[in-house]
C-alpha cells in the first residue's frame, strides 16, 4: 500500500510539472514562470517571481554587500571573513542572479541599473581578493552573477540620436 501511495504522489508531481511546462510554452513571461514554479516547486518557490519580494531582497543584498565591504577594509579582514558564512554570499548571488533574469514590466524596479552596477562591482571586488574569499564555490557564485548580468544586459540607446560618437 505504501508503494502505491508513493506511485500516486510521483504521478501527481509529474503531471504538475507537465502542466507547468505547457503553461510556460503557451504564455512566456514572468507571470507564467511564477505559475510554473508554484505548480512544480511549490508555493514558496513562486515568490522568486514576485517583483516586490525580489526588490526587497535586492535592497537586503545591497546592505549586506556594504557591510562586507566594511569588513574587507578592516585591518583584520582575513579573520573577519573566516567568520562570515559562505551561505550569506551565495544567497546574495542567488538573489542577484534571479533578479537579473526577471523580465517583467517592473524589471527596472526589481533591480535598478545603479544597483545592478553596484552588485557587479561588489562581485568583481570580492573576486579580486582571493585571500578573503577562499571558497571556490563562493567564487563561482560571484562569477555567475557577473555572467548573468552580462547575458541579460539591455543595450542602451546612444545619446545624440546617432551612433558611435555622434553629437560629442
Amino acid at each position: 500500500r505504501a508503494f502505491e501511495l508513493v506511485h500516486k504522489l510521483y504521478g501527481r508531481a509529474f503531471e504538475q510539472m507537465r502542466h507547468a511546462k505547457l503553461l510556460v510554452e503557451r504564455w512566456p513571461g514572468a507571470q507564467a514562470e511564477a505559475c510554473a514554479a508554484a505548480l512544480s516547486l511549490g508555493w514558496a518557490a513562486s515568490q522568486l517571481f514576485d517583483p516586490d519580494f525580489l526588490s526587497r531582497a535586492c535592497y537586503w543584498c545591497e546592505l549586506a554587500s556594504e557591510w562586507l565591504r566594511e569588513q574587507a577594509r578592516a585591518a583584520d579582514a582575513e579573520a573577519r571573513f573566516r567568520l562570515v558564512p559562505a551561505g550569506l554570499v551565495k544567497a546574495m548571488c542567488d538573489v542577484w542572479s534571479q533578479a537579473s533574469r526577471y523580465g517583467g514590466e517592473r524589471a527596472e524596479e526589481v533591480l535598478p541599473g545603479l544597483m545592478a552596477g553596484e552588485a557587479a562591482w561588489f562581485c568583481a571586488e570580492m573576486l579580486g581578493k582571493p585571500r578573503l574569499v577562499t571558497s571556490p564555490v563562493v567564487q563561482d557564485h560571484l562569477l555567475q552573477v557577473i555572467d548573468d548580468f552580462v547575458r541579460t544586459a539591455r543595450p542602451e540607446q546612444p545619446r545624440g540620436g546617432g551612433g558611435g560618437f555622434g553629437g560629442a
